[in-house]
């Protein structure tokens, strides 16, 4: 099962840790049992996948992710897609 993240006070860098290996999880999960992503992002409300900004926008993150990232939704929206750069799996987004 993906890792959750059950303690606030974790350092920015175990966050962003824990998030990669939900991503690929969650991934594993949409493929193998065609699960949708709002219902899995519902169960996991600190993890959403953003590498492709077309096909799913940052406002599937919910009011536990933006107060993790210490943003507010509307600055989720206004970094756009740097948002992937900045917080998710850069080495893997190829903007």
């Amino acid at each position: 099962m993906p890792v959750f993240l059950k303690i606030v006070d974790m350092t920015e860098k175990e966050i962003l840790l824990a998030n990669r290996k939900n991503l690929r999880l969650i991934d594993q999960i949409i493929i193998r049992e065609k699960e949708n992503l709002t219902n899995i992002s519902s169960e996991m409300p600190c993890v959403v996948h953003l590498n492709n900004m077309q096909h799913l926008g940052i406002e599937q993150m919910n009011e536990f992710g933006t107060s993790l990232l210490r943003l507010s939704h509307d600055e989720l929206i206004s970094l756009g897609e740097n948002f992937v750069k900045n917080y998710l799996h850069p080495e893997d987004v190829k903007l």
